[in-house]
């Protein structure tokens, strides 16, 4: 008779896909010390980001750089995620791993896709997954166009593909990163921002990042989380050229000497190697804040159980 009782007025449920959408979703993006909101739901490239309540579009270019970056690198470079349509169901899915999906899709919103366009600006030469003892994943990629970038400013890099004369997201990327080839890194932010040695400033600029700075950027990352949000960090390192060599002798054909002479494979002790060479001296782009949104309708159930005397208890791996 107990164990009637106890199956009639206790409801146990899943979370993710039961109580939540089940699609990660960016709601918050911090970069240059300042916070943006992320609007839109789910999956779908419909949406904005926006400062105070001002577009990201009516903003400085300078000002917002680092949120391209950002989004840029989490969402474009160092990710093997991609949002594909099921032919089926016509429905946007997330083809990778989840936590990944809404930076593909917030980069989407400001005009950076993966893809062969990303691909002529920053072409991957290598990656080292992510794994959960590193808590980082870090992607080495060449900046094809940053002598042409670096020529003006992230404010004034002009896209040089004569769409309509508009600004290209990559050009003023690529003038922010300025160097021929960089590290592009993203993980959790305590590991990533202990790599990191500088971040951008307000206007762009990199400046210097020290013990003090790293405790606040932690708190953002504390009272973000407090609101029940995922968050990573997204940084990169500039360099004058490829830090190894890889294995198979695969390198760009005017790439010339690595910078370290080593050749280095996939064994551990390469890949331990290669790790440390993409994550030496970075410099701290932004965070990026997501949530798993509750399915519609789901609070109003919460509350019919509730109000019928049945208690909800959640079950979850987290």
């Amino acid at each position: 008779m107990f164990l009637l009782l106890l199956s009639f007025f206790f409801s146990c449920t899943d979370k993710t896909g039961t109580l939540t959408q089940g699609k990660m979703t960016s709601t918050h993006v911090y970069s240059q010390g300042r916070l943006g909101s992320v609007s839109g739901k789910g999956f779908s490239e419909v949406g904005d980001i926006t400062f105070g309540g001002n577009s990201i579009k009516q903003e400085a270019p300078e000002k917002v750089v680092g949120t391209f970056l950002t989004f840029l690198l989490g969402g474009c470079l160092c990710n093997n995620t991609s949002i594909v349509m099921n032919e089926e169901t016509k429905k946007l899915e997330a083809n990778g791993n989840m936590s990944e999906a809404p930076l593909v899709v917030a980069a989407a919103k400001l005009g950076m896709r993966q893809g062969p366009e990303v691909d002529q600006w920053f072409p991957r030469v290598d990656e080292v997954p992510f794994n959960s003892k590193r808590k980082l994943m870090a992607t080495l990629h060449k900046n094809v166009n940053a002598k042409a970038a670096a020529g003006g400013s992230a404010a004034s890099a002009d896209s040089g593909s004569g769409s309509k004369g508009e600004s290209s997201p990559y050009a003023a990327t690529a003038a922010a990163i300025g160097a021929p080839y960089f590290s592009a890194v993203k993980g959790a932010p305590n590991y990533v921002l202990d790599a990191c040695t500088s971040m951008l400033g307000p206007d762009g600029e990199i400046v210097p990042l020290n013990a003090a700075g790293r405790k606040q950027l932690l708190s953002v990352v504390d009272e973000l989380s407090s609101q029940a949000l995922r968050v990573l960090a997204m940084a990169f390192a500039p360099m004058d050229a490829e830090p190894y060599r890889k294995e198979d002798g695969k390198q760009p054909a005017e790439s010339g000497a690595s910078g370290s002479g080593r050749t280095l494979g996939e064994s551990g002790d390469d890949v331990a190697v290669k790790m440390d060479l993409l994550t030496k001296g970075l410099c701290f782009a932004g965070f990026a804040a997501s949530i798993d949104p509750p399915r519609d309708g789901i609070k109003n159930a919460l509350e019919t159980s509730h109000t019928a005397g049945i208690r909800t208890m959640m079950i979850t791996g987290e």
